[in-house]
C-alpha cells in the first residue's frame, strides 16, 4: 500500500469488492459497497461520486484484482472514499464538484426574492376586487410554497456544501485533479 500523506491518497490493490444486496428506497445510487484495498476495508456509495450511475455500473462490473488510487476520509470510524481511479482500466470515480453548491447557492438566494414577491404582492391583492382575489389566490398561495421549500432546500443542501469545503475534502479534489492531469500528460 503506498500512502501519500501531503494529499491523503492511498495506492494499492482492489482484491475485493462486496455490495450490499439491500438497495434502500432510493434506488441503486445508494448502494453500499465494500472495497478491501491492500487489507483495509474502505465504503462508498454510488451517489458519492459526481455520476452515480456510471459508478454504480462500475463498482458492479469491475475485474478484480485491480490496481486503483483513492482519496480515503473517515466517517463515525467507518473509511469512506472521495474517489477512485483504476490504473488497470483507467476507469475514474470522479468526487462531487462545486454543481452541488451552485444548486444550494441558488435556492438560497431564490428563497429570499420568492419572499419579497409574496411580501410586496400581498398588500396589491387585497386591494384588488373579490373576483380577482380569488383568481390570484392560488398564485400567491403557489408563491409561497416555493418560497418555503427554497427556503428548507436551501438550508439543507447548505449542509452538504460547507462539507464539500472542508480543508480534506478540498486536498482530496486538488490530488485527483493532479492525478488526472498526470495521467492525461503520460499518454
Amino acid at each position: 500500500m503506498t500512502k501519500n500523506n501531503l494529499y491523503g491518497t492511498v495506492s494499492g490493490q482492489l482484491d475485493r469488492l462486496e455490495g450490499s444486496l439491500v438497495r434502500g428506497r432510493l434506488g441503486e445510487s445508494t448502494r453500499l459497497y465494500r472495497l478491501r484495498i491492500d487489507g483495509h476495508w474502505y465504503f462508498c456509495t454510488a451517489s458519492n461520486f459526481t455520476d452515480s450511475a456510471s459508478a454504480g455500473t462500475v463498482l458492479r462490473h469491475v475485474q478484480l484484482p485491480e490496481r486503483v488510487t483513492v482519496a480515503p476520509h473517515v466517517v463515525n470510524g467507518r473509511r469512506y472514499i472521495y474517489w477512485l481511479y483504476s490504473h488497470d482500466s483507467g476507469v475514474a470515480l470522479e468526487p462531487l464538484t462545486l454543481k452541488r453548491a451552485g444548486v444550494s447557492a441558488l435556492l438560497v438566494l431564490l428563497t429570499p426574492i420568492l419572499g419579497f414577491a409574496l411580501m410586496f404582492l400581498w398588500p396589491w391583492i387585497n386591494q384588488l376586487s373579490t373576483w380577482l382575489f380569488v383568481i390570484l389566490l392560488p398564485v400567491t398561495i403557489a408563491l409561497a410554497i416555493a418560497a418555503l421549500v427554497c427556503g428548507v432546500f436551501g438550508i439543507f443542501a447548505l449542509v452538504d456544501v460547507f462539507g464539500i469545503f472542508r480543508p480534506r475534502r478540498l486536498r482530496a479534489y486538488r490530488a485527483y485533479l493532479a492525478l488526472r492531469k498526470t495521467i492525461t500528460h503520460d499518454d
